[in-house]
C-alpha cells in the first residue's frame, strides 16, 4: 500500500505574510503606546508633586519659617520638564499663598496653580481641555 506522506508546517509566504501584517499592526499601534507611556509619565510626575506640595505646610509649621521655594529641584528628584514659574510662599502659619507650575514634555506643557490656603495643585483653566 501506497501511504502519502502529508507535509506538516507553514509555508515560507505564510510566514512572510504572517510577518508583514504584525509589521503593520506594530506601524499602526507604537505611536499611540508611545504617546500613552509619556502621558502616564507626566500624571506621575503632577502627582510627585501634589503630595508634597501638600506636605509644605506642615514643613513650614513644623520649622517655624515661611517657606519660599522657587526651583522644582527643591520639591522632586526628577525635575526633567517641571518649571515652576511663579514662586510658592508657605508662611510660617501653614497658609499657603500660592504659586505657578508648568509641567512639559515634548511639545505638550500644561500650567498648574498651586490654591490657597492648603498647597492644592490644580490646572489651569485654559489647559482644561
Amino acid at each position: 500500500m501506497y501511504h502519502k506522506k502529508a507535509n506538516i508546517g507553514f509555508t515560507l509566504i505564510e510566514l512572510l505574510v504572517t510577518l508583514a501584517i504584525l509589521g503593520l499592526i506594530t506601524a499602526l499601534a507604537a505611536p499611540s503606546v508611545n504617546a500613552w507611556l509619556s502621558s502616564r509619565s507626566t500624571d506621575a510626575q503632577r502627582q510627585e508633586l501634589s503630595s508634597t506640595l501638600a506636605l509644605l505646610p506642615l514643613k513650614a509649621v513644623s520649622a517655624g519659617q515661611s517657606l519660599y521655594v522657587e526651583s522644582a529641584s527643591e520639591l522632586i528628584d526628577n525635575t526633567a520638564g517641571v518649571t515652576i514659574s511663579s514662586p510658592i510662599i508657605v508662611l510660617e502659619n501653614g497658609y499657603c499663598k500660592g504659586g505657578k507650575i508648568i509641567i512639559g514634555r515634548g511639545n505638550s506643557q500644561k500650567r498648574y496653580t498651586v490654591n490657597a490656603p492648603f498647597c492644592e495643585l490644580m490646572m489651569d483653566i485654559e489647559n482644561a481641555s
